[in-house]
């Protein structure tokens, strides 16, 4: 009877030994598929950062060429519409000096 029992308890072990591989290899399978998402996380990331450096690139681009026909624009302006600007009453006050 003893050893009906030690072989009752050695099956017993045997499945739940069965059960707990069974397990660790579903979980193994599970970490391997949430480590694979990552991976294509991480890549995705890159590929986002990488459009968004040249979008940057782009418009720091199209800042410098406004800017540049800005300057373009200023410099093709009659010289006369830039001298109150430029010396507006800095010869006034020269003036006013000499009077006094």
């Amino acid at each position: 009877k003893t050893r009906e029992v030690m072989d009752m308890l050695d099956a017993e072990e045997d499945r739940e030994l069965e059960e707990f591989k069974t397990k660790v290899d579903e979980l193994q399978t599970s970490n391997d598929k949430l480590q694979f998402e990552i991976e294509d996380l991480h890549l995705m990331l890159e590929d986002k950062e990488r459009e968004l450096a040249k979008k940057d690139v782009a418009v720091e681009e199209e800042l410098r060429e406004a800017q540049q026909a800005l300057i373009a624009m200023d410099k093709k302006r009659p010289s006369s519409s830039r001298k109150p600007s430029e010396g507006g009453s800095g010869g006034d006050s020269t003036d006013q000096e000499e009077e006094q």
